[in-house]
């Protein structure tokens, strides 16, 4: 489904992400995880077209994401970035509907079934309560929610989100990464997710990509990369240790 190949992205001539290259196949819920400065929110502004890699490609199904109308990659993939500011403010329900737009012709109204659409994204992500309040009043919570609500709107096929549980309590937390798996499951929802949090990213990803400085350090099953060896090379950190359930990994930190 998605093909980066190559890609070198810099910031002010100083290279973030240096020829790094991977692939995700369809239905693949895929985790990126690595120490702050790897170059993991640089990836996904690559990925959704905010920063043009100076080398290499990123192709969608065989297309490259930088040659197809924008529109087009929209109705297919959806991001959920770190934080987002709104300079104008919107009522909750008006934001959420914005995910239609990729589906609409030019000032074509939106029908009765892009409202279902809406009201469903907005039932699922927990934020149907708060469609008439303004977006800016919300706090940081409410908002990343309405943010992933906005996104599931679209109906993607391939969801990318940069660290959504960053602004959520634990129970928002789990809400969140249970709605994307249960999507996954049910509709073969593909996703590519950030996270800090190495046991989150563990018991709900099926593989990690793991970077360090810009590059690929592993790619692979959560089980393989959690050892106290990988732990202590990436991140500087040593762990008490590591439990076992049903094959999935937990980390006890000292």
């Amino acid at each position: 489904m998605l093909k980066v190949e190559k890609i070198s992205v810099a910031y002010d001539g100083k290279d973030i992400i240096k020829e790094l290259s991977f692939s995700i196949k369809a239905g693949e819920i895929v985790g990126v995880i690595g120490p702050n400065g790897a170059g993991k929110s640089t990836l996904v502004r690559a990925i959704s077209r905010i920063l043009q890699p100076q080398k290499g490609c990123i192709k969608y199904y065989d297309q490259d994401v930088y040659k197809t109308p924008a529109k087009l990659i929209a109705k297919s993939i959806s991001v959920v970035p770190q934080a987002t500011a709104l300079d104008f403010d919107y009522r909750v329900y008006n934001l959420v509907l914005m995910g239609r737009i990729p589906h609409l012709g030019l000032f074509e109204p939106e029908k009765c079934s892009d409202l279902e659409i809406v009201e469903q994204a907005m039932k699922m992500t927990g934020v149907w309560e708060l469609r008439n309040r303004f977006f800016n009043e919300l706090s940081g919570g409410e908002r990343q929610q309405v943010i992933v609500a906005k996104a599931l709107a679209a109906q993607p096929s391939f969801l990318v989100l940069d660290e959504p549980t960053s602004h959520l309590d634990i129970k928002h937390q789990i809400e969140i990464l249970d709605l994307v798996k249960s999507l996954n499951r049910q509709d073969q929802l593909t996703a590519l997710i950030v996270l800090h949090d190495i046991n989150l990213a563990a018991a709900y990803c099926q593989r990690l990509l793991v970077l360090k400085d810009g590059q690929l350090f592993f790619d692979g099953l959560p089980k393989d990369f959690i050892t106290l060896e990988n732990l202590d090379n990436v991140y500087g950190v040593q762990v008490k240790e590591i439990l076992n359930s049903a094959g999935q990994p937990w980390i006890v930190y000292r």
